[in-house]
């Protein structure tokens, strides 16, 4: 009986297109699909359009990929951007040319003027408050008609966890319920004088679906 001996397998030699693939070369909307799977903002912007000429342009040059922008200031001081986060969301704020829909981040005077002048078609806006005035707030919401939800905290810089003076008075909080006919949700955060309210104010309170405001001061 002739002995057998073990066959040998060699493994076929791989196509050239599964040895390496051209990710460069994935279509656009396929790239888009997958940014937006990675995050609204900073994973983008300091990840995956840093990956190749191609992918950048993908990134800078859709205006779908920006009608979000969120940034967490936690993920701002893992950067390391405690300082360069108002040109990163100006930045992200133009790739959106117009069509943000929701803003979520830090954001100083200079930026919420920038903010009116570039994205006026927000409906969701939510504020890490720094140094803004009321009488700027009152500007911002009055170029804001169609916001649904507001949200307004007061810090004193991006990594501070502690809250301080609620800058917002009477008169800001019925400028924004004058101004924003179809605000579902408002949330404040911080110091307010809630006892000088009069009626009139506390009626238009009551058209607001989800609303919270700090009812006492923090101040001592």
């Amino acid at each position: 009986m002739p002995s057998s001996s073990p066959r040998r397998y060699r493994a076929k030699p791989a196509s050239a297109g599964a040895a390496a693939r051209d990710w460069a070369a994935l279509p656009r909307d396929i790239l888009s699909a997958v940014f937006l799977r990675l995050g609204p903002c900073l994973e983008i912007m300091r990840g995956a359009e840093l990956a190749c000429a191609a992918w950048r342009r993908a990134a800078v040059e859709d205006p779908g990929l920006w009608r979000r922008v969120d940034i967490d200031v936690g993920a701002l001081a893992s950067a390391g951007l405690r300082k360069g986060w108002g040109a990163m969301l100006r930045a992200a704020v133009d790739r959106g040319a117009g069509r943000c829909e929701a803003f979520s981040g830090p954001c100083d005077q200079e930026l919420l003027l920038y903010l009116i002048e570039r994205a006026n078609s927000l409906k969701n806006l939510h504020l890490l408050c720094l140094d803004v005035p009321n009488e700027v707030l009152k500007v911002a919401v009055k170029k804001y008609p169609h916001l649904e939800d507001l949200e307004l905290k007061y810090v004193s810089s991006p990594s501070d966890d502690m809250l301080i003076s609620c800058d917002l008075t009477t008169e800001g909080l019925a400028s924004i319920l004058d101004n924003c006919p179809l605000l579902e949700s408002l949330h404040i955060t911080g110091s307010f004088k809630y006892y000088e309210m009069d009626d009139e104010l506390q009626a238009k309170c009551t058209r607001v679906k989800n609303l919270t405001i700090p009812k006492y001061s923090i101040h001592g």
